[in-house]
């Protein structure tokens, strides 16, 4: 999770046990509702693996993932492993989240079974934790979430000539305005 409940809780300034389910589902919600907003996870603890097809690689070595990639633990093609002095991760002078890697040796085989020849193990994530600005969004967004059980919150828009429309409010703007720079951009070409 982002935030933790005692988190919440201290920022809702609430002292009681009573609602602890509440903020554990509405911290769920928080969190999904950031991570679809910018469509992408801030963190992973644990080692995943993701499979790619020999067909999905470019020119022969450079591969283009569907997710970001904090950290990179093995690279394999068709079983066998390929050293890290083998390959660079993309963007290479650029801060992570990785987006796909490049064989500086060889290329890619796609063997026998093209499908899945290329495997990755590592943390597929934006990071191994969360920024801070994402943490802050959540927890604002948890909060707003409570705060909107109790009662109705509205967004106030209207024209120059003054005539205001009221509509019920999705997420703050501040929580948007956090999270626009973490919006995951479109996907290189291949």
């Amino acid at each position: 999770m982002y935030v933790s409940k005692a988190d919440l809780k201290e920022y809702l300034r609430i002292t009681a046990d009573d609602d602890d389910g509440l903020l554990d589902t509405l911290l769920k919600a928080a969190q999904a509702r950031v991570d679809q907003i910018c469509q992408r996870t801030f963190e992973a603890s644990t080692d995943t693996i993701r499979f790619y097809d020999a067909y999905e690689v470019v020119a022969g070595h450079t591969l283009f993932f569907d997710m970001d990639l904090a950290a990179i633990t093995k690279l394999e093609n068709n079983g066998g492993e390929v050293p890290s002095a083998d390959y660079t991760l993309l963007p290479r002078n650029a801060p992570k989240p990785y987006y796909g890697l490049k064989l500086k040796r060889g290329r890619f085989e796609p063997g026998s079974t093209p499908e899945d020849a290329i495997k990755i193990t590592g943390k597929w994530a934006y990071s191994t934790s969360p920024p801070a600005d994402i943490v802050h969004a959540t927890k604002r967004l948890a909060a707003f979430y409570f705060r909107e059980k109790d009662s109705q919150v509205f967004q106030v828009i209207g024209p120059p000539d003054g005539a205001n429309i009221t509509l019920p409010q999705t997420e703050p703007a501040a929580v948007k305005a956090i999270l626009r720079p973490y919006i995951k951009p479109p996907s290189p070409t291949r």
